[in-house]
């Protein structure tokens, strides 16, 4: 079963060795320039460091073909990258292609939805964790869990050979519930990481953060509640406690952004979150705040 991989940051590189490992063929999406046939990733996982080596596509300078070249499409990019490196290879995708989505936020998932019925859907969360440093090496630090819904529900099927990734992919028959769990996670472990350039276990290093986190789950949870949306079967701090000491050692992709002084996801995070909040006549000061802070 062949993969193409559109979005090789940190946590992409993770999923690509997972695919890999599973038995899987994976190919690597660029729109550089760089017209060699080979995509190099070092990736330190578990004390030992490998070199991933992943086939090429090119869509800029691959020509059209009649017959597409992309049946399988995992997507792990930037949020705000999404739709446009998205539109970059819908060309190539073959009808009824399987495409999975596990990006950060709420929106980009959606609108690929409505304009491509086609397509086969699934959308997903995880909290499988890694970071790249300022060299270009990845540092695997969690595979933890992940959960994956077929879009636009009813359906419990993964996608194909998913069921031979381990650890085990949870599938779910309720796709807007699993975006929900993921945005709840990230819109208090990201921007909270990335104010404080902080990594995700230093969250509980003091009562006053862990009274900042309590506060952010219970405005998380106060929004879900309105919009009908049910989150965990546990209180979300408690979640996001557990996610944070498994991942105590990960910088959260926001967290490294800032530091790098580049574009952040903050708009599809807590920028969504406060924006759902205001439609319904809700005050979420804490997930204000941290958007306003990092949005200067």
């Amino acid at each position: 079963m062949h993969w193409h991989l559109l979005g090789l940051g940190a946590l992409g590189t993770l999923w690509a060795d997972r695919l890999l490992t599973a038995g899987l063929q994976v190919s690597a999406i660029t729109r550089s320039a760089d017209i060699s046939t080979q995509v190099e990733r070092r990736l330190h996982w578990q004390g030992e460091g490998k070199t991933l080596q992943l086939p090429r596509f090119n869509p800029e300078h691959t020509a059209p073909t009649q017959t597409p070249l992309i049946t399988h499409l995992l997507v792990v990019t930037k949020s705000y990258d999404t739709l446009s490196a998205f539109d970059s290879v819908a060309t190539w995708l073959s009808p009824e292609a399987e495409v999975v989505f596990l990006h950060n936020g709420i929106g980009p998932q959606l609108e690929i939805a409505q304009r491509r019925p086609d397509l086969n859907l699934w959308v997903g969360t995880t909290t499988a964790a890694a970071y790249r440093d300022p060299e270009g090496e990845v540092y695997g630090i969690s595979l933890g869990e992940t959960e994956l819904a077929r879009w636009p529900g009813g359906s419990l099927a993964l996608p194909a050979s998913w069921d031979k990734v381990v650890p085990p992919i949870t599938p779910s028959d309720q796709p807007l519930r699993v975006l929900w769990k993921k945005l709840a996670i990230n819109a208090v472990i990201n921007p909270m990481t990335a104010l404080l350039q902080c990594r995700n276990g230093e969250l509980l290093s003091t009562d006053t953060r862990r009274q900042q986190l309590q506060q952010l789950c219970s405005e998380i949870e106060k929004l879900a509640q309105a919009l009908d949306i049910p989150l965990f079967s546990e209180p979300l701090y408690t979640c996001v406690c557990r996610v944070a000491q498994a991942t105590a050692g990960n910088y959260s992709s926001m967290c490294m952004d800032t530091r790098l002084n580049q574009t952040t996801e903050i708009e599809a995070i807590t920028g969504y979150v406060c924006r759902q909040a205001q439609a319904l006549g809700l005050v979420l000061p804490g997930h204000q705040a941290l958007w306003e802070a990092l949005q200067r």
